[in-house]
């Protein structure tokens, strides 16, 4: 049995650097990761397309998670910071 039901692609990495704790918004519409590379990487699930490639995190991205109502997304890194973003609706 095929589980896959969609692939998206475009996030850039090797070896070291990983994808790590995927988050979806609350509306379904998009999905969210950090990564190694020390982006915040936002697709659309609809069209699989990058919508975001965030940088600002001076270590890998740990944990990423988007706000229930409000367009605000927030990530923590190995760097020791936590950002709040806020992003098109």
């Amino acid at each position: 049995v095929d589980r896959c039901i969609k692939l998206l692609q475009g996030h850039q990495h090797n070896f070291e650097k990983n994808l790590l704790r995927v988050a979806r918004s609350s509306d379904g519409k998009r999905i969210s990761c950090g990564s190694a590379d020390k982006h915040i990487y936002i697709w659309d699930i609809a069209t699989r397309k990058i919508l975001y490639r965030l940088p600002g995190h001076l270590g890998s991205v740990n944990e990423v998670d988007f706000h229930p109502n409000e367009s605000i997304i927030t990530s923590c890194s190995s760097d020791k910071t936590v950002f709040l973003g806020e992003i098109e609706p």
